[in-house]
């Protein structure tokens, strides 16, 4: 997050300590800036708010939501937060001075349960601290296990701290000894395996235990040496010890037999019960293998989607979905499940929208369907949206950021063979960031993209590869000085492509003109009524543009607002390169004020001072050979091959 974001998140902390709640527009901040994180300022506010006890402190369930939607690191936390929430846990003690209770100094154990908890669950945000201070960390944890509340939590810590980089068991590739292996340290072995000893029905250091002796060589792993790779990591992942103390024991299948869809299911439900990321990835893996294989089919995922309700979030775990969706891409074209296109393509008008978009948003990636159906569907969605969106902003900004960037990444693999279809779904998809503006600059790059691709395939040669108007103006005027560069890029390459139809160069040379007329001669918003000219001014309305330049509301003429001197995007870069320029003739004298042509004539004519004897032009030479050194390469490529006048001027010196 960034420092107007902090101020904007510790506001909201102020005013829920002073109210003592929290209403529904802080959470759906929270939940909106959640995916990004936190900066230390706002940790460290967290937890005030979290630890603070006595008649002040805010009531437990507020608490238990900035634990949940708060406490995420956008970096590597310092130590001093981690031992933070580590020593605020312990039994709360109640005690008596006089006649006065003295409040405890420990939050209650279910939110301390809680906390401890959402570390377990988020564990890769907290791992970077935790490992390197690790002994620090352990010999605090190895105290806590003494507590019964908080022994599931803290061994499920140890366990994740200690198997982080161990092999869990042997395959072809460590069988080897080729691959790197962290042994742990003497004290840290016996400190599990005490522990252990104290707790011998604690699964987390059961397995811990075991991993330690297998590493070693001390025990004989009990899975039949002659089994198969994939036999041994079926009797891994379904193995009871693995999946938690509360997992049935169930019966281990060999390499033959077959693991159906809803089995998968069960046991990763089972599974994210307990905290185990290492699982997970487990599971994931298997369910790859027996789609790679063919021991489980689409015809056979498909009889199990057209059974389960799609409406239930937990149908379909998100780890299923990005297997089948790395299954597809590397199987794109035998890929189709008919009931996920049912359901995603909204084919029952009988279906709220509203209820099934978030579900449909996740399945969107997996659906094989023509360019002409995902228009439809776009359109209907579109409209849906215009009436929803309100009810819940920054719900459904996040649900269209992700509808329309899994959509670009299902073109990426099925490229539609009629490109002008393909330019109107990608004009409706930028037209959707209405609703995730943040989203845009993303949005635009990915066009470019996809646009760049599309001329290295095998289409007619008559196809146009002009962008969209809005696209390329947005990506000219937003003020991203890398969004510039792309679409600077991509024109010039463009210019290579010799279009036969004057709809098509017309617009090419539109918009070369625009670029070089608003970066380099001060031409900005130039207009021409000519039918053939390629002065448009950003196809303005032509009795509006002389309204701007007669404007008195800017402090530079209108032409040079976009220019590489004094265009916002340039601004830091043209000034740091004038200065450079002053030092290197040891000028006493810096000119101030904007770089306008009556600026440098000015400094330049004044006897008292001694100023640059460039021209202007000259300076704008030098900020774009600066440019040229950054790898800016899209502006400089669009300015040195369209202006006659750098021509051959690229790598001379002044």
């Amino acid at each position: 997050m960034g420092s107007s974001e902090d101020d904007e998140a510790l506001k909201i902390l102020a005013s829920i300590r002073i109210n003592r709640l929290i209403n529904d527009s802080q959470l759906e901040y929270f939940a909106q800036e959640r995916g990004s994180g936190y900066s230390e300022r706002v940790i460290r506010d967290v937890l005030n708010v979290v630890f603070e006890l006595g008649r002040r402190a805010v009531p437990d369930d507020v608490k238990s939501k900035l634990i949940m939607h708060c406490l995420i690191p956008s970096s590597e936390m310092p130590i001093q937060l981690l031992l933070n929430i580590l020593d605020n846990l312990g039994p709360s003690q109640a005690r008596s001075h006089g006649l006065k209770d003295v409040p405890s100094k420990k939050i209650s154990l279910a939110l301390q349960v809680e906390l401890l908890t959402h570390v377990v669950r988020n564990f890769e945000l907290f791992a970077p601290t935790v490992q390197k201070y690790r002994f620090i960390v352990l010999p605090i944890l190895t105290k806590l296990m003494a507590l019964e509340y908080l022994r599931t939590c803290v061994s499920s810590i140890v366990r994740l701290i200690i198997l982080q980089d161990q092999p869990v068991y042997e395959s072809c590739r460590n069988k080897s000894g080729t691959s790197q292996r962290h042994p742990l340290s003497e004290w840290e072995c016996n400190c599990i395996k005490g522990l252990q000893v104290k707790f011998p029905r604690d699964p987390n250091l059961e397995i811990l235990v075991d991993t330690i002796d297998m590493a070693s060589g001390n025990q004989q792993t009990s899975i039949n040496q002659n089994k198969s790779v994939l036999g041994t990591e079926l009797s891994i992942a379904f193995s009871p010890r693995l999946l938690g103390e509360n997992t049935k024991r169930r019966k281990i299948r060999h390499n033959t037999s077959f693991c159906s869809m809803d089995q998968i299911v069960k046991e990763e439900a089972v599974s994210s019960s307990t905290p185990d990321s290492r699982q997970s990835t487990l599971m994931k893996r298997i369910f790859a293998i027996h789609l790679c294989t063919e021991k489980m089919t689409l015809n056979e995922l498909d009889e199990y989607f057209r059974f389960a309700s799609f409406q239930n979030r937990d149908f379909c775990d998100q780890w299923v979905i990005e297997v089948l969706w790395d299954f597809r891409r590397c199987n794109h074209e035998n890929f189709s499940i008919k009931s996920i296109n049912k359901f995603v393509l909204n084919f029952g008008n009988d279906v709220d929208w509203s209820a099934t978009f978030s579900q449909r948003v996740r399945l969107v990636r997996l659906i094989n369907a023509s360019g002409y159906e995902i228009r439809s569907m776009i359109v209907k969605d579109k409209k849906e949206l215009s009436v929803h969106y309100l009810q819940n902003v920054s719900f459904y900004s996040c649900l269209s950021k992700n509808y329309i960037m899994d959509l670009f990444s299902l073109m990426e693999i099925t490229m539609e063979s009629n490109f002008e279809l393909v330019k109107q779904i990608v004009t409706m998809l930028f037209e959707l960031t209405q609703f995730c503006p943040k989203a845009r600059p993303m949005v635009a790059r990915k066009i470019t993209s996809l646009y760049r691709k599309r001329r290295f395939i095998n289409i007619p040669s008559t196809a146009n590869f002009t962008l969209p108007r809005p696209i390329v103006y947005f990506m000219l005027l937003h003020g991203d000085l890398n969004l510039l560069d792309d679409i600077c890029l991509y024109l010039a390459e463009e210019k290579n492509l010799h279009y036969k139809d004057d709809k098509s160069r017309r617009s090419q040379n539109c918009f070369t003109m625009e670029i070089v007329n608003q970066l380099w001669r001060g031409k900005f918003l130039s207009l021409d009524l000519q039918r053939n000219s390629p002065h448009k001014a950003l196809f303005f309305n032509h009795l509006l543009v002389p309204k701007l330049f007669n404007s008195s509301s800017f402090s530079v003429p209108l032409g040079d607002i976009g220019g590489i001197l004094l265009s916002p995007v340039f601004a830091f870069i043209s000034t740091t390169r004038l200065r450079h320029l002053e030092d290197e003739h040891n000028l006493d004298e810096r000119i101030e004020g904007p770089l306008t042509e009556e600026n440098v004539t000015l400094m330049q004519t004044q006897k008292r001072t001694q100023w640059l004897q460039l021209s202007r032009d000259a300076i704008k030479l030098e900020v774009l050979r600066f440019l040229d050194k950054r790898h800016f390469t899209g502006i400089c490529d669009m300015m040195f091959k369209s202006l006659k006048s750098l021509a051959g001027a690229r790598n001379k010196n002044v």
